[in-house]
């Protein structure tokens, strides 16, 4: 884990905002309306925080939550994060943003080593997204 976060610290990346005012396009192509409408035109953002990813709420009215697994009961305990609060992500955590059982949103953080970056970019997985709708199970997006 030293070198990679050695090789991760060397290498500052952009932060990357999420919500419905960036990449509206991409959005309105996988997620049905009424859940895009959940989204903040700036719901969060991802941000480097040394060698590790963070995750920053920008939304007070819509807060995200950051739970350790995406059964319902992990779920229902993750606690919001109040705007401009920063989490650091761990592998697995789960990135929720609109947590409604008949539209809910969320994203799975997956850490894939610096190296394996590096050498395999076109293999490394950052996350999934999903929007499933509880009445017929149908599933928008994935990675």
């Amino acid at each position: 884990a030293g070198a990679c976060a050695a090789v991760v610290a060397s290498a500052p990346w952009a932060s990357l905002v999420l919500g419905r005012g960036q990449a509206t396009r991409f959005w309105h192509g996988v997620l049905r309306e009424e859940v895009f409408q959940t989204l903040s035109r700036e719901h969060l953002v991802f941000e480097q925080a040394g060698p590790e990813v963070a995750v920053r709420s920008l939304s007070a009215l819509r807060p995200v939550r950051i739970s350790s697994g995406s059964d319902e009961e992990s779920l229902s305990v993750a606690a919001p994060l109040q705007a401009d609060e920063i989490r650091i992500l761990r592998h697995g955590d789960v990135i929720v943003l609109n947590s409604n059982s008949a539209n809910s949103l969320w994203l799975r953080f997956a850490w894939v080593e610096a190296l394996a970056l590096l050498q395999e970019p076109q293999t490394a997985k950052v996350g999934t997204a999903r929007s499933t709708h509880a009445h017929d199970g149908a599933v928008a997006g994935g990675a």
